[in-house]
């Protein structure tokens, strides 16, 4: 049964001597094998409304819809209130597009980006969607443009137009009508975020940076991050997320950086905070602090009102998986897959050399040496180290390589399987691969995260008579009280090798 198009740009001819009867037929035509009339009543309503409001059709816009959606009915043979029923505006907004398509009502809608929507789903298309995951992308970008001509203007696109249309309540033509759930706005604002962003790499917008300007403090502090301490533009971020949380209170407007602003700050912590995220901003704090004495916008003595107790290192040995464990969990990786492929090599890096999250991430295709064997890991410092590949972790590479990693340009070395193909956003996708992967063994008591695997190698390179240096080497530690924790007492290992005493009971 033909129906009227989506959201339809496309202008029909103009037929401005039909009568409202005639074009409330023409409505209604795609529909007439259906026992549903709710379109032609709707259709009939709008126009009865119109002519007891005295309002032309040629001067329908949005608020005169918001009218007719609102007004109290007393129309004659008409009871309904359009509000009541989920379908009854949509169902108006739709008959009230099809006069703009015939030129009736002037079509303010129209826009520019009409030209652009096929191309846009061809390029979308190109990126290897699934058929109805292009139909969704088509369908909200449409759906969008719609939005956007009867309720905010092309020219002022920002975040917060764009969280608008994810949580308007909808009653646009052939939309889902109502309130939208979670997962319906966050889709909204995804494709509508997908659009705006091919338009304006079209040139078709020009779009105000959300991002908002750093003063010259702040800025500063960044340079000094990256050129004093040299930290990587990963921590530096983190470092700076940190800082805006109490940038206020001791750099404020009339605010001084006084010892009790500082302690004020370490002490009034909100209780769910972690032990982790206090010490983040301890460690944060005395950076800034040191950045402020450098510039000499601070006494030094400052520094010694953010004095905290020595770190202490826990008296057991980290949480650990024995290498029978470790091989089930690479084997759990069905090679038949690319999504196998992907994950066997991923968990082989981890196990095999201890690298981290963020360490498998970050890794490119140019960092693997095929020649030599080796492979580039940049770690969380600018100090780049070589380490040998070992075999099946080099065989694994390869085979995810050829027959499992999209043929795209980008040159991380490990990327997502389906469409869009982009490389993994953080150290969570990561973390993922490993808790599917431990999921499948059915293995239970397994320490969450991928950093198990590298406490996992150092406690067996010790129990095989590896040195402490010869570990903090592999691990690519800088300073050697890291490597330490691996040579504190196991007691569960003790628990194996203990005598029972002489005599029975212990004294």
């Amino acid at each position: 049964m033909p129906v009227t198009s989506l959201f339809d740009y496309k202008p029909l001819y103009a037929v401005a001597s039909m009568s409202p009867d005639e074009l409330v037929a023409e409505f209604e035509a795609p529909y007439a094998k259906s026992s549903n009339r709710r379109h032609g009543i709707a259709a009939r309503h709008f126009l009865c409304w119109l002519k007891l409001s005295k309002i032309a059709l040629a001067d329908v816009n949005s608020a005169v819809l918001e009218r007719f959606g609102k007004h109290r009915c007393h129309c004659p043979r008409y009871s309904t209130q359009p509000n009541t029923d989920p379908h009854y505006m949509p169902n108006v907004r739709m008959f009230v597009h099809l006069l703009e398509q015939r030129g009736v009502i002037p079509a303010a809608r129209q826009h520019d980006v009409a030209v652009h929507l096929l191309p846009y789903v061809a390029a979308q298309k190109a990126q290897g969607y699934a058929n109805d995951v292009v139909e969704q992308i088509d369908f909200d970008a449409r759906h969008f443009a719609y939005w956007i001509g009867c309720n905010a203007d092309w020219g002022q696109i920002n975040r917060d137009v764009i969280q608008r249309f994810a949580h308007h309540d909808c009653s646009c033509p052939r939309a889902m009508s109502g309130r939208p759930g979670h997962t319906t706005v966050a889709v909204r604002r995804r494709n509508a975020v997908r659009f705006v962003a091919y338009l304006a790499g079209q040139g078709v917008l020009s779009l105000p940076s959300d991002k908002p300007k750093l003063d010259s403090r702040l800025t500063a502090y960044c340079h000094w991050l990256a050129t004093a301490r040299a930290l990587p533009p990963g921590t530096i971020k983190k470092y700076l997320r940190e800082v805006k949380r109490w940038y206020g209170r001791i750099c404020g407007e009339g605010v001084a950086c006084s010892t009790e602003a500082l302690r004020s700050i370490l002490l009034d912590q909100d209780p769910s905070r972690s032990h982790g995220a206090i010490n983040r901003t301890v460690s944060t704090l005395r950076s800034f602090v040191r950045f402020l004495i450098v510039k000499g916008e601070c006494p030094p003595d400052r520094l010694a009102a953010l004095s905290v107790a020595p770190k202490r290192y826990p008296k057991q040995v980290p949480r650990y998986i024995d290498r029978a464990s470790v091989e089930q969990i690479i084997g759990s990786c069905d090679t038949t897959t690319r999504t196998g492929l992907r994950d066997r090599a991923v968990i082989l890096l981890l196990a095999r050399l201890g690298l981290r999250a963020g360490d498998v991430v970050a890794m490119q295709l140019d960092d693997i040496d095929w020649r030599r064997g080796t492979i580039r890991v940049s770690g969380k410092s600018p100090r780049v180290a070589r380490l040998p590949l070992p075999q099946d972790a080099g065989e694994a590479i390869l085979g995810y390589i050829e027959h499992g990693r999209p043929a795209i340009a980008d040159k991380h070395l490990f990327v997502a399987i389906k469409a869009p193909y982009r490389p993994f956003a953080g150290p969570s996708n990561i973390c993922q691969i490993v808790k599917k992967a431990v999921q499948r063994t059915g293995l239970t008591c397994i320490p969450s995260g991928s950093h198990v695997f590298r406490h996992s190698l150092a406690t067996s390179m010790l129990r095989e008579g590896s040195t402490l240096e010869a570990i903090g080497t592999v691990l690519r530690h800088a300073k050697p009280d890291t490597t330490a924790i691996y040579a504190k007492v196991d007691l569960n290992m003790l628990g194996e090798v203990t005598q029972p005493w002489i005599g029975g009971a212990s004294c």
